[in-house]
């Protein structure tokens, strides 16, 4: 995973799925503990992964300089496809469904959506 965001873990980056495609993931929310967090994951096509790859990128998280490069080719991309609900993008995703449509994501309630708890600190 090429990691372009990161707090307490990824935040938003680059991940290579099992079946072999690459998609963006960017999270959307998480809990109060950090625990449970939401991701949008949208597939990229393979010329933008071309570019992207052409940018020499390894794994690991990026410095701020190479980050500006990549996120001019990733505004380019395509609304999401799915949402995940995970602990870990990289690890077992507890759940995952389209994205949906016509909603304000900075808004949206994505815990509501998936019929999940929210851990609140007291």
């Amino acid at each position: 995973m090429v990691v372009l965001g990161y707090y307490d873990g990824p935040t938003e980056g680059i991940a290579e799925c099992p079946e072999g495609h690459v998609a963006v993931i960017r999270m959307l929310d998480w809990d109060d503990q950090q625990d449970i967090r939401i991701f949008a994951v949208t597939e990229i096509p393979e010329e933008s992964f071309d570019t992207l790859a052409a940018l020499g990128l390894d794994s690991g998280l990026l410095g701020s300089c190479q980050v500006a490069p990549v996120r001019r080719i990733l505004d380019k991309i395509r609304p999401p496809d799915y949402v995940i609900v995970c602990e870990d993008p990289l690890k077992i995703i507890h759940n995952s469904r389209a994205y949906p449509n016509e909603i304000d994501a900075e808004l949206h309630d994505w815990f509501a959506e998936f019929g999940i708890a929210r851990y609140r600190a007291e």
